[in-house]
């Protein structure tokens, strides 16, 4: 990424981080009606989908090389994520192991995107 990618990513990661402790807050100390509370556990997705907008911008921009290696990582997540997800799923059916929040998906996700770009960035240099 270059510069100015790069920062609106901080700034995205730290609204994104600022959004969930405001949130955690304000839900462990108001009593709230049903509909503050659905707006204030979206509130993280506010950043979020603005970060989201600006990465594929980002993207976008990239030139052929940088794109294939992009692609070639978000394919490698995608499969080591529904690898493990499912996997995750099915021991929580059959074999009793506790319920997973869907929380920890987007960590998932992200660490197999690490991976994949090394993976497929050594492939290229």
């Amino acid at each position: 990424m270059m510069a100015k990618p790069k920062r609106i990513l901080w700034i995205g990661i730290l609204l994104y981080g600022a959004a969930i402790i405001l949130q955690l807050f304000i839900m462990k100390m108001l009593e709230l009606s049903t509909l503050t509370k659905v707006f204030i556990a979206l509130l993280p997705m506010l950043p979020a989908i603005w970060l989201t907008k600006n990465i594929l911008l980002a993207i976008s921009k990239y030139d052929e090389l940088k794109k294939k290696i992009i692609y070639e990582s978000a394919a490698f997540s995608l499969v080591v994520t529904t690898l493990i997800t499912l996997s995750l799923g099915f021991l929580e059916e059959f074999v009793g192991l506790g319920e997973i929040s869907m929380v920890w998906v987007w960590p998932i996700i992200g660490l197999n995107l690490i991976i994949g770009k090394f993976i497929s960035s050594r492939r290229y240099s």
